[in-house]
């Protein structure tokens, strides 16, 4: 399982003058209801009127306007060589030292190197779904660069950049990105939970147990947000088995980590127990 060749770096990519396509709220929010709740009156008029498929992620076009802060940001991101290295280091080492130490794995390795090569094939960037997507792998590299120096790499720099670089463009990048994310796409997706979930775990691993709990609140709330809580959850048709699998999976992690933060942190996370 390798990282694309990074010897030929392609630009970063982004839309050139995408039409906006903004999701309007939802008939429950309208009325004060909460969207993925299956026990009050919304709940009991989707099962008698099924709704189509409401717009995700791909769905959502990036607007014109948003393009050129957009383009700026990536243009200004690390260098392909240090992303990949960071990428390679997270899938060989990090990810499967966590998932020995916690017992879970945020993300499945194979599906995330085929969307990690299909990013830096793309010619440009179209959708909100492709910008999560950065998030997420800039997530991975600055979540990955806190287990370096170690035994087997002990300097602090990676291609002749500072580890303290390296996490500060990723931070700048990432608080860049997801203030735009959520404005287009204020319900979330898969992707969204686990590059907060990401996020969580840096604060975990620093000691900062209280914007540990914050961050996995939010991640908790999104995957409410987007019904993977629920045995009934309406998946996009775009949805293949894997993606069900990793949302099983995304939320079983999340209650895991609720059980364990609730003894030593209040107000309790909500989640809903089965």
């Amino acid at each position: 399982m390798q990282v694309p060749d990074s010897q030929s770096t392609p630009t970063s990519p982004i839309a050139g003058s995408p039409q906006e396509k903004l999701g309007a709220s939802s008939l429950a929010e309208v009325f004060g209801y909460y969207g993925s709740s299956e026990f009050n009156i919304m709940a009991l008029v989707r099962k008698l009127v099924p709704e189509n498929d409401s717009p995700d992620a791909t769905d959502i076009a990036i607007p014109g306007e948003t393009a050129l802060e957009v383009r700026k940001t990536l243009d200004s991101m690390l260098s392909r060589p240090i992303l990949d290295f960071l990428v390679r280091y997270f899938v060989t080492k990090v990810n499967w030292f966590a998932s020995a130490v916690t017992d879970n794995q945020v993300l499945y390795p194979p599906w995330f190197l085929r969307q990690y090569q299909r990013w830096w094939n793309l010619d440009h960037l179209s959708s909100v779904a492709d910008l999560e997507f950065t998030i997420l792998f800039l997530r991975v590299c600055h979540y990955a660069s806190h287990f370096l120096p170690s035994p087997a790499y002990t300097i602090d720099s990676i291609k002749g950049v500072g580890l303290a670089d390296i996490r500060k463009s990723c931070e700048e990048a990432i608080n860049t990105l997801a203030p735009i994310c959520t404005r287009l796409d204020p319900q979330g997706s898969l992707i969204r939970v686990q590059h907060v979930t990401f996020a969580s775990l840096v604060f975990k691993g620093m000691g900062r147990m209280n914007a540990f709990w914050e961050q996995l609140s939010y991640a908790t709330r999104v995957a409410q947000q987007i019904g993977l809580h629920s045995d009934t959850v309406t998946w996009s048709s775009r949805a293949d088995e894997l993606d069900k699998e990793m949302g099983r999976r995304m939320f079983c992690n999340l209650y895991v980590w609720d059980r364990y933060v609730t003894p030593t942190t209040l107000p309790l996370l909500m989640v809903i127990q089965a």
